[in-house]
């Protein structure tokens, strides 16, 4: 909360010193502002579903792990109950362990399998999570850009037209460009 209104500040106090020195690159930066918003907000969007999905894939993987063991526990405990009333407890016990070990080697195969289509869905989603995140960052950075530009060019009009001093002008747009990072 504190770094939300450290920055918050930082730009309302940078819009009011830019009015104050050249009104036309304040009006024009509280025009500029919201469409960075946007876009900054959409690529945030984008980035927190895309972690909410690999969060859900990460999870399928250990969950499709864990459950071997428990379903091999399940079967042996089954097992156990049916054939307690032999009077060979020791051959029981030997063939425990042997289904123990080749139920292992089953459900181990198994585990690869699921777990291998589960790290190919991480695979697609970084491959799709990489392209968002270069187009979003590049979006962003074209409308800084072209924003901050538009803003020089209208404070250079303004100059040039005689409706503001050259110091005021690049004051305002430093203002504008430091309140807008």
């Amino acid at each position: 909360m504190g770094h939300f209104m450290s920055n918050f500040s930082t730009f309302i106090v940078a819009i009011i010193i830019a009015f104050a020195c050249c009104w036309e690159v304040g009006m024009l930066s509280v025009l500029v502002v919201p469409m960075l918003l946007m876009v900054g907000a959409t690529y945030a969007k984008m980035m927190i579903d895309m972690s909410l999905e690999r969060i859900s894939f990460v999870s399928e993987a250990t969950t499709v792990v864990q459950q071997v063991p428990m379903q091999m526990n399940v079967m042996l405990e089954l097992i156990r109950l049916t054939i307690l009333n032999l009077q060979s407890y020791g051959i029981f016990v030997q063939t425990l362990k042997n289904i123990k070990t080749v139920f292992s080697f089953v459900g181990e195969n198994s585990a690869i399998k699921s777990f291998h289509k589960c790290m190919y869905n991480q695979y697609r989603l970084s491959k799709k999570e990489a392209m968002a995140k270069g187009l979003g960052l590049g979006m962003l950075q074209i409308a800084t850009f072209c924003s901050y530009s538009l803003v020089i060019w209208v404070g250079a009009i303004a100059v040039t037209g005689g409706k503001a001093k050259a110091g005021e002008t690049i004051a305002a747009v430093i203002n504008v460009l430091s309140g807008a990072m």
